[in-house]
């Protein structure tokens, strides 16, 4: 049997038209994992700091834990801010400034800083000793 023309012609027209494709699924592109140093949280500062306030690296400097914690604190570490504020309140290495210890322990409290909310109740119950 024989196709009409009207058939060849419709068949011959299918033919030349390119083939329909799809468009491909675009998956998400992930990050790759990273190699790189993790962001630094001043936990190298916060270290030095504590040698000299311990005085485990020499004899016990205040002054220059100050210099380091304010180094740490430059870096959003909470614990430095504790540490700070303690210094604050006892004059301790600083000239005493029962404010800035005062302050010191609200952002501390704010980062979520252990210890900080206790003795910022207790900075605002007894003040500053």
């Amino acid at each position: 049997q024989r196709a009409s023309s009207g058939q060849s012609a419709s068949v011959a027209k299918r033919a030349s038209r390119p083939p329909v494709t799809r468009a491909a699924k675009l998956e998400p592109v992930k990050a790759p994992a990273s190699s790189a140093v993790p962001l630094d949280n001043g936990s190298e500062e916060l270290s030095v700091a504590q040698r000299y306030l311990n005085g485990t690296s020499g004899a016990r400097d205040p002054s220059m834990a100050a210099t380091w914690l304010w180094k740490a604190v430059s870096k959003q570490n909470p614990t430095a801010l504790v540490l700070l504020s303690d210094l604050y309140a006892h004059g301790e290495g600083v000239s005493r400034n029962c404010d800035q210890a005062r302050l010191l322990l609200v952002a501390a409290a704010k980062k979520g800083a252990p210890d900080a909310g206790l003795k910022l109740r207790n900075f605002e119950n007894a003040g500053c000793r």
